[in-house]
């Protein structure tokens, strides 16, 4: 049996990969907009079942798919990943020196007979008050721009943490305890030995070469690139031709979302 996760969020990725687990990675896109009064609580649970769904669809052979998505919630108002440095900037300020909810739906669905578990986790997080010259060079890192509510507690943005109460993983992204009771419930057979599972360890999907994990040219870190070598370089961030040919002349290999995020938007040096 092997493990799918339908995600290819690298900090899924880094939190199954620390852990442990074999698993393969099927990347699937969903529209993640709310529902017209739906509850944080109800959209991730939602979203969750869709993006297992659609993995499971691909899926060949006994498998479990696992299927998240996140949502940071404050006065009531659901934070998804910025569009612009103005929207992180006001996720920001909205955070700064109060206490705010993540929660992360969470869906399994075992092939070939379907037995299915969803669930959500809650984790109150508390930032410390932030100046408008903190916020504009947290937002300048360009590290907001790809996670729901504007930070990453992995990151930068845990020097801005005060206390957590709850899960740490499902602020990253994926509640790992919770997930793991889930697991054994199914039937997966944890080890150190990944062949108990009959599934020797991979980085991605059969249909995702693992190459797609890559190493970061400009910071080093280690990171998914859900797109082929040849479209690396604009599958993130879309940079006009010149833009292109500049980076590659300074760096051999890829560069993550993050320092993609800041080259496109020439906020920093990289």
């Amino acid at each position: 049996m092997k493990l799918i996760l339908a995600s290819g969020s690298p900090r899924r990725v880094q939190i199954l990969r620390d852990a442990g687990l074999s698993f393969d990675v099927v990347s699937c896109d969903v529209h993640e907009t709310p529902l017209g009064g739906e509850s944080p609580q109800d959209c991730v649970r939602r979203l969750a079942q869709q993006k297992a769904r659609l993995a499971a669809a691909r899926a060949t052979g006994p498998a479990i798919v696992v299927g998240a998505d996140t949502v940071v919630v404050a006065d009531g108002k659901m934070l998804g990943k910025p569009r612009s440095a103005e929207e992180a900037r006001d996720m920001l300020q909205l955070l700064s020196g109060r206490t705010h909810t993540v929660y992360t739906g969470l869906t399994l669905i075992r092939l070939p007979d379907r037995a299915s578990r969803t669930d959500m986790e809650a984790t109150q997080v508390t930032f410390v008050p932030l100046s408008a010259d903190e916020i504009s060079a947290y937002v300048a890192s360009g590290e907001p721009f790809d996670k729901a509510g504007a930070y990453g507690i992995q990151g930068r943005g845990g020097r801005y943490i005060s206390r957590i109460e709850g899960c740490y993983f499902n602020v990253v992204g994926l509640p790992l305890a919770r997930l793991c009771r889930h697991l054994t419930d199914l039937g997966w057979k944890f080890s150190h030995d990944s062949a108990q599972n009959d599934h020797p360890m991979k980085e991605a999907a059969s249909d995702t070469p693992s190459s797609n994990m890559k190493t970061c040219g400009a910071c080093g870190k280690s990171f998914f690139c859900g797109a082929s070598q040849q479209e690396c370089w604009c599958s993130e961030i879309k940079l006009t031709q010149a833009a292109r040919e500049k980076l590659r002349s300074r760096f051999q290999d890829c560069l993550c979302p993050e320092c993609l995020e800041r080259a496109a938007r020439g906020s920093a040096a990289l």
